[in-house]
C-alpha cells in the first residue's frame, strides 16, 4: 500500500548494525558507505567510503549499484560489475564487501541469526555437496537423483544415477556421465563418456552448477537474461545498438517495442547468440552465453527460440 515502509537491516558478524526504511510509492536514492555523508553509514573497515548505491523506484523495486568499491558488492555470491544496476528481491542475498563485510536483510524487526543463516546460499551448498570432502573416505563419488548417491540432486532433470567422479590424484579427477538422459556438461561443453577435470572446472548437471569444493548454484533461481554493457557495431561502421545494461527476471514477460530500424532485432539477436554483440556480455540464467552456448542451446532452447521469434 502506498505510504507503507519497506524496512531493511544491515548485519555484520551476527549483529544488526542499523535499520533503514524506504516509503512505498516514493522513489529514493541513497549511498551506502563508510563516509560521514553516506545516508546509510556502515562503520566497518572493509566498506568503502562510497561503497554502493541503493535505488528504490516508485513501483517499489529495489536496485543496487556498486560504486567501484575496493572489496566489491555481491548478490547471491556473485560479484557485481561496478556502475551497473541490479535488482534485489526479498529472496536474494546481498553482501557489501563479501564474507567480512555487511549483509542486507529484509524485515529487520524479525531478524534472528538462525533465520539469516538459512538464506546463506553458499553455506548450505558446501555442507551438502562438498565432493572433495567425500574423497577422504572413498575414491569414487556418485551423483544423481537417487538417495543412494553420495551427492543427491533431487530434481526431475537429473537421472537417478547421473554421473560419477573418480579421484586419480590430489589434482586430477575423472568425471564419467552414466548414460544420463539430459547429459553432463563441463565448462559449458557436453561431455561424451568421461573427461579429466580439475578443481577449477565447473560442472553442470540438470539445473545445477557445481564445483568439486562444494559450490552449488541452482540456475533456475538466477536472473533469466542479463546484459552487461552490450553494444553492436556492424562491419560498415554503422552503430546498430548503443551501449546498454539491463536484467530480465525469471518468470516475467517483457515486450521490446519501437519503430522499424530502431534496433529491436539487433538487440534480440545479441541476446540469443545469433549475432553476438561487438562488446559486452550476455548471461542466460547466470551463465555467460558464448562460453556455455553448447549447454544453453539445448537446455534453454525454448527461451532462445522465443527471443528469435520475437526478434523476427
Amino acid at each position: 500500500m502506498k505510504g507503507d515502509k519497506v524496512r531493511l537491516g544491515f548485519v555484520s558478524e551476527g549483529k544488526l548494525l542499523l535499520k533503514f526504511a524506504f516509503i512505498e510509492g516514493l522513489s529514493s536514492e541513497v549511498v551506502v558507505g563508510r563516509d560521514e555523508k553516506a545516508q546509510i553509514k556502515l562503520p566497518k573497515s572493509t566498506i568503502s567510503k562510497n561503497h554502493a548505491q541503493l535505488i528504490f523506484d516508485s513501483n517499489s523495486n529495489l536496485f543496487v549499484i556498486d560504486l567501484e568499491s575496493s572489496n566489491g558488492t555481491f548478490l547471491n555470491d556473485r560479484k557485481l560489475e561496478s556502475g551497473v544496476p541490479y535488482q534485489i528481491r526479498t529472496t536474494d542475498f546481498l553482501r557489501f564487501a563479501g564474507q567480512n563485510g555487511v549483509s542486507l536483510v529484509f524485515d529487520p524487526d524479525n531478524y534472528s541469526i538462525d533465520s539469516f543463516a538459512k538464506k546463506d546460499f553458499n553455506q548450505q551448498s558446501i555442507t551438502n555437496t562438498n565432493i572433495l570432502e567425500k574423497f577422504k573416505n572413498k575414491r569414487t563419488v556418485t551423483i544423481g537423483r537417487s538417495d543412494e548417491n553420495d551427492v543427491v540432486l533431487n530434481h526431475s532433470s537429473i537421472s537417478r544415477n547421473h554421473a560419477t567422479i573418480e579421484k586419480k590424484s590430489e589434482s586430477e579427477f575423472v568425471l564419467v556421465d552414466q548414460n544420463s538422459t539430459n547429459g553432463t556438461y563441463v565448462n559449458g561443453k557436453h561431455i561424451n563418456g568421461s573427461i579429466n577435470i580439475t578443481k577449477n572446472d565447473v560442472i553442470i548437471i540438470g539445473r545445477f552448477q557445481l564445483t568439486l569444493n562444494g559450490i552449488l548454484k541452482d540456475l533456475s533461481k538466477e536472473v533469466a537474461i542479463r546484459a552487461e554493457r552490450i553494444s553492436k557495431q556492424f562491419d560498415n561502421g554503422v552503430i546498430g545498438l548503443h551501449t546498454c545494461s539491463f536484467e530480465i527476471p525469471s518468470k516475467s514477460l517483457l515486450a521490446v517495442m519501437g519503430p522499424s530500424g530502431c534496433g529491436k532485432s539487433t538487440l534480440l539477436k545479441a541476446l540469443n547468440g545469433d549475432a553476438p554483440p561487438s562488446s559486452g556480455t550476455v548471461y542466460i540464467s547466470g551463465l555467460e552465453l558464448n562460453e556455455n552456448y553448447d549447454f544453453l542451446k539445448l537446455k534453454l532452447v525454448t527461451c532462445l527460440k522465443m527471443i528469435s521469434f520475437i526478434g523476427n
